[in-house]
């Protein structure tokens, strides 16, 4: 299933932006890979923000990164929240390291993440970023 891009936004939406050929044809991150459903043994993903910008498509709002994967660096778009989703805890984590500058382009973010029964008895993927 691709994404397409559009209303492409920064924190503070800029509805001049447009979307890139570039950004049309990088791979998404499938964050369902990640599998740990220990908050004490969580799966990592390493990435650098190549952008600031937030913006949608027609599933998620998303930004551009690299990611580590076997010690190489990859171009990709990291799904910050899915549309249909009231998961907004990668969102607002991310705009807060943005807004306070702990996030920067070019500079290692890691991502802790795994599954989680959430307030209602669901699974429910969590979040923490490490700067």
């Amino acid at each position: 299933m691709e994404e397409t891009v559009s209303n492409i936004s920064s924190t503070t939406p800029d509805k001049s932006l447009s979307a890139t050929p570039e950004t049309r044809k990088r791979k998404f991150i499938r964050l369902g890979r990640f599998d740990s459903m220990d908050k004490d043994s969580p799966n990592v993903l390493e990435v650098k923000p190549q952008t600031r910008q937030i913006y949608a498509t027609e599933y998620s709002q998303c930004t551009d990164v690299s990611y580590k994967d076997n010690g190489i660096w990859i171009d990709a778009i990291l799904p910050l929240r899915s549309n249909g989703s009231a998961n907004v805890s990668l969102i607002n984590q991310w705009s807060r390291g943005l807004d306070s500058g702990r996030i920067k382009i070019g500079k290692t973010v890691k991502i802790l993440t795994w599954l989680d029964k959430s307030r209602n008895d669901r699974m429910i993927r969590r979040f923490r970023l490490v700067y």
